[in-house]
């Protein structure tokens, strides 16, 4: 018999890890299972708080639809193990009873979209496609470490003065980000890459700590504050109003000078002469490294034990009741 021991191990290390809920695993690679073949069938067999674990494949697992609170965690974007295959999805449609629902370390390949009110979400660590697109009012949202891909739409916050007190902190933004005229929408820390506007249509923003490197910041966004901010290589530099850096490179360790679109062999740390260190309203450095708020995770691996080796190393093919040793690696991140 040969032993296929990697979803149990998996399925082991993510229970010690979430104890107080049921987790799920889902697989659609007949040659390493989970409990679930598809996303959809665990979310039927789920309950509120429960966690799904959806397996690297490089198979997309397709859409899918959530009316329960729970959280699910792929492998990250660019996994940093042997099988570094990443958990791909097409759009995710948040439906009543979705509330406090939280998505990590995902590839979207479609959009996060919700046409209920939908409050307390989280989105953190996945490579976004296509957008987040809302239709109604979705209060309290967080949405971290993410990069969004599209060069187009990014987040559309619905046009409705109802989606308030969202954090978008620590994201790559290759796109823009529209309508959001709620209040208490706060931006922190992040990259805006678009080589035109960031912002169409907006309000009542608070705007801290970000790098508007060819993406300009001062276009159609009103009544909102910006403070210690860097703008560089746009084609409007200016701020609508606050103290910030206007017009000044902010040093990446490697980035082309004429800017470009996200890429992982890029390297957004700061040089050590960079007018960004120290600059931000909490007196630590403004970008995607810097600040009190979020963590920036460039591979977007999820923060639970990750399987980073895992080796047979005796005979796999053994009698009934016969002995197999293995070899686990396993880590993990902040």
């Amino acid at each position: 018999m040969k032993p296929n021991l990697k979803a149990s191990l998996l399925g082991l290390i993510l229970t010690a890890h979430a104890a107080q809920a049921t987790v799920r695993t889902v697989s659609n690679d007949p040659q390493s299972p989970g409990q679930f073949t598809s996303i959809a069938a665990a979310i039927t067999a789920a309950s509120n708080g429960d966690t799904i674990y959806i397996q690297g494949t490089n198979i997309n697992y397709g859409g899918f639809s959530v009316n329960k609170s729970l959280t699910f965690i792929g492998s990250g974007h660019n996994p940093q193990n042997q099988n570094s295959s990443r958990s791909l999805v097409n759009t995710i449609t948040l439906l009543a009873g979705s509330n406090s629902s939280k998505f990590y370390a995902l590839v979207m390949l479609g959009n996060i979209s919700s046409s209920a009110a939908i409050s307390d979400v989280t989105v953190a660590r996945n490579h976004i496609s296509g957008s987040i697109y809302l239709s109604s009012t979705c209060p309290n949202w967080r949405v971290e470490s993410n990069i969004f891909a599209a060069t187009g739409q990014n987040m559309y916050g619905g046009n409705t003065g109802g989606t308030n007190n969202w954090y978008v902190v620590k994201n790559v933004f290759n796109g823009s980000i529209d309508y959001f005229i709620g209040s208490y929408n706060y931006f922190f820390n992040n990259l805006f890459l678009r080589n035109a506007q960031s912002f169409i249509g907006m309000s009542n923003c608070y705007v801290y700590n970000n790098i508007f490197y060819r993406a300009v910041p001062s276009l159609s966004i009103s009544a909102s504050v910006f403070e210690r901010n860097l703008s560089y290589q746009c084609t409007n530099n200016s701020f609508p109003n606050g103290t910030n850096l206007i017009g000044q490179d902010p040093q990446f360790v490697s980035f082309p000078l004429a800017g470009a679109s996200f890429s992982l062999t890029h390297n957004y740390r700061l040089q050590g002469t960079s007018p960004c260190i120290d600059y931000g309203i909490d007196a630590e450095d403004i970008g995607l490294y810097g600040g009190s708020m979020g963590y920036y995770e460039q591979n977007g691996i999820p923060s639970i034990p990750q399987l980073r080796e895992f080796n047979i190393t005796s005979a796999t093919t053994v009698p009934v009741g016969g002995t197999v040793n293995i070899s686990v690696k396993s880590t993990i991140r902040p």
